[in-house]
């Protein structure tokens, strides 16, 4: 009996090894891209919530200033105050307005206690917890002086005179040097410090005729 062989025969293939590298190579790099885009995003997210952080601080701190600066320097001018100067001091203000603000913790640690006795041992994720240590790493002067604050007095030229902030600023006021030295520690309210006609940006009238009082802009 004769037979014919089966013309179909299974056909064979291969893949090139070039072929399957460069496919791996495709998914590794693209993961590698998705992977580093994730950290930048991260990244970004971090940085824009520690902004927001010490931002809301900032201003809790400024809010509470604007407590306390005036009943300081209210208490300033009361008889007796001269016996305890450190009372009134803008190192003493600002640590009071830290302290008001709460801007080392989210969360101070009596509330934290009342919310439950679980969460005492808790790590807060805040990025702006922290501890501020000395006044100085909080506030510092425009312009150094050798103190917190630079007083709005004519003695301040390097302030005054600054491309940056000069024009900004409104008129100083100028008084004795008493006054000044005084004005760089404590919040002083004097009848001593008048306008000068030597600078006048802000005020609309004459600081010959009205010294001590004048027009000024209100402020934004």
């Amino acid at each position: 009996m004769k037979t014919t062989p089966n013309s179909r025969r299974k056909s064979h293939g291969f893949i090139a090894n070039a072929f399957v590298l460069s496919i791996a190579m495709v998914l590794v790099y693209g993961l590698a891209f998705a992977f580093r885009q994730h950290i930048r995003s991260l990244d970004n997210q971090s940085k824009t919530q520690i902004k927001i952080d010490y931002a809301q601080k900032e201003d809790a701190v400024l809010r509470a200033l604007l407590q306390i600066v005036p009943n300081k320097a209210i208490g300033a001018m009361k008889e007796g105050s001269n016996l305890a100067p450190q009372d009134y001091s803008w190192e003493t203000i600002f640590n009071e307005a830290a302290g008001m603000a709460n801007a080392e913790t989210a969360i101070d640690a009596n509330m934290m206690g009342s919310v439950g006795a679980g969460l005492t041992n808790v790590v807060s994720g805040n990025t702006g917890d922290g501890s501020l240590g000395a006044v100085s790493s909080l506030v510092s002067p425009v312009v150094g002086s050798g103190a917190l604050v630079n007083p709005g007095d004519t003695r301040e030229t390097s302030l005054l005179l600054s491309s940056s902030f000069g024009g900004k600023l409104p008129a100083p006021l100028t008084g004795t040097g008493t006054v000044y030295s005084r004005d760089r520690d404590y919040p002083i309210i004097s009848d001593l410090k008048v306008h000068s006609s030597s600078w006048t940006n802000g005020i609309h009238l004459s600081a010959d005729s009205y010294p001590l009082y004048n027009l000024i802009d209100y402020p934004n």
